[in-house]
């Protein structure tokens, strides 16, 4: 129980970090310079997967968090002790 909620705080935590860099890379407005040559076509632009990984994270967090066992329950009837 204690386990599974510091987890959640844990992963809550990273996805914080993560969008928050994610939204500073956005607002920085900044592009990787572009090589010369054969790859001179491409549009180098920052990924936006550090923003979605951390909405996920986030949701994760929540979800372990508020799904975690409370001291005052009653143990399951489908306990393994």
């Amino acid at each position: 129980m204690r386990f599974t909620k510091i987890f959640g705080v844990c992963l809550i935590a990273v996805g914080i970090a993560l969008l928050a860099l994610q939204i500073a890379w956005m607002a920085s407005g900044q592009v990787r310079t572009q090589p010369t040559g054969k790859n001179a076509a491409h549009d180098y632009k920052r990924s936006p997967y550090a923003g979605i990984v951390g909405v996920a994270l986030i949701a994760g967090g929540i979800g372990f968090v508020f799904m975690a066992r409370r001291e005052d329950e009653p143990p399951s009837r489908r306990s393994m002790r």
